[in-house]
């Protein structure tokens, strides 16, 4: 027992402070050289299936699908079933943890937990505790940040009695299934987010989003034309190619300024060069546009709402659109569509470091022109159904996160011997 003036916490008067040493044997396994892992191992059928800290999810999961084979006859160090795998060094070190369902060969990065002392799957959990993360973290030590066996085994460890033990396991497996149903929903609907979102614009600007409308009005989709950026701009103009500076008179818009259709106002720069100030001047609805920037990044482009007085920097270009045919809110949306991020990725002169898309390419883009007043309508319907799928995925968000808060909090509660039997959470 660890005495009492160097325990953590208090803890029931039936649990005990222990050191993890004491109910586990830790290990580490295998260093295989990678040319002999891929001649003599890899693709056999038989033997005991290799496991990489790779194969271990940041969900705790374990893929078993490599087809590494180690053959039991080769004497590698072997994790029995049931056995808690941690990541101990490196990236993933502490982060990274599986359980495993059979019997597995596994790499040195990882430290296997095995004990016949106590329910295995009671460390399972503790290691995936605030208390545990914080001791594993005061022990790293190295450029790579890892943790040795001989500290893990002085990690403290709280034991209920057994009996106990395997009630705290049975309800954190249900409580955790529960909790693991909730985040597989919620994950759901962050990841099918963009599938959604690219299914709105396609139907916006294929004409299904507004045929109501258009049965409304008496207009048919023989009103749309397809014209080119240029046939509907006065001018594609380049910004400003002077430096700008950390302070001054007027703001510079740049690149990393244009974000998702919007300005975003932080990370700023600025100019006192009154000719500049003159000529690039903003007004309210230009649209510009992102000619380079990395490839994945080139082509962006957002509106400019008149928040703040700005001009705008040489990697951009202001599309001087006509406003009697054109809607700035439209063609904004029109440029951040799945169909023009492909035409860019298309078009793009690819450098060193960077992807560059002019003024002339930019102006050959075709885009479907509806009369003006239904582009002010599927700017309305965009907005309101765009703006609902991203409040239903921040809603999403903030679902896994309160369920990664409600799994640490619970975690906690239990390793101090505060759960109580049939306590809703």
């Amino acid at each position: 027992m660890i005495p009492t003036n160097e325990q953590p916490y208090p803890l029931p008067n039936d649990w005990q402070w222990v050191k993890m040493k004491d109910i586990a044997t830790l290990f580490t396994g295998n260093s295989i050289n990678e040319k002999i892992k891929t001649e003599k191992y890899l693709g056999k059928d038989d033997g005991l299936i290799y496991i990489a800290t790779k194969d271990i999810g940041f969900d705790n999961q374990i893929d078993y699908a490599t087809n590494i084979r180690i053959p039991a006859s080769d004497n590698f160090k072997i994790a029995p079933a049931n056995t808690p795998l941690l990541c101990i060094e490196g990236g993933s070190a502490g982060r990274k943890l599986g359980f495993t369902n059979k019997p597995v060969c596994f790499v040195n990065k990882l430290c296997a937990f095995v004990t016949n002392k106590i329910n295995p799957k009671l460390i399972y959990y503790f290691l995936q505790t605030q208390d545990f993360a914080e001791q594993f973290t005061a022990m790293k030590h190295g450029l790579i940040g890892g943790v040795s066996i001989k500290n893990l085994m002085a990690v403290n460890f709280p034991l209920p009695p057994l009996d106990e033990q395997q009630r705290i396991v049975s309800l954190l497996d249900e409580l955790f299934a529960d909790l693991d149903a909730a985040k597989a929903l919620a994950q759901s609907v962050v990841d099918g987010s963009e599938l959604r979102r690219t299914a709105i614009l396609h139907k916006a600007f294929t004409g299904e989003l507004s045929q109501l409308w258009r049965e409304e009005h008496g207009t048919t989709l023989d009103s749309w034309q397809r014209r080119t950026i240029a046939s509907v701009c006065k001018g594609l103009i380049y910004g400003t190619s002077k430096k700008s500076k950390s302070f001054g008179k007027m703001i510079v818009l740049r690149m990393g300024n244009l974000q998702c259709g919007k300005i975003d106002w932080k990370d700023l720069a600025y100019s006192d060069d009154e000719a500049d100030i003159k000529k690039y001047l903003l007004s309210k609805g230009d649209v510009l546009f992102n000619r380079t920037n990395s490839a994945e990044l080139v082509g962006k482009t957002s509106i400019y709402r008149g928040e703040y007085p700005a001009i705008y920097a040489g990697y951009l270009i202001k599309l001087d659109y006509d406003r009697d045919v054109l809607s700035g809110e439209y063609l904004n949306y029109v440029l951040n569509s799945p169909a023009a991020k492909e035409y860019c990725n298309h078009v793009k002169n690819d450098g060193v470091n960077q992807s560059n898309i002019n003024a002339k390419k930019i102006g050959a883009y075709v885009i479907p022109l509806p009369p003006p007043e239904e582009q002010k309508e599927i700017v309305r319907l965009l907005d309101d159904l765009l703006g609902r799928e991203q409040q239903t995925k921040n809603l999403a968000g903030k679902t896994l996160e309160h369920i990664e808060i409600l799994r640490k909090s619970i975690l906690s509660r239990v390793f101090r011997g505060e759960l109580v039997l049939g306590e809703q959470f």
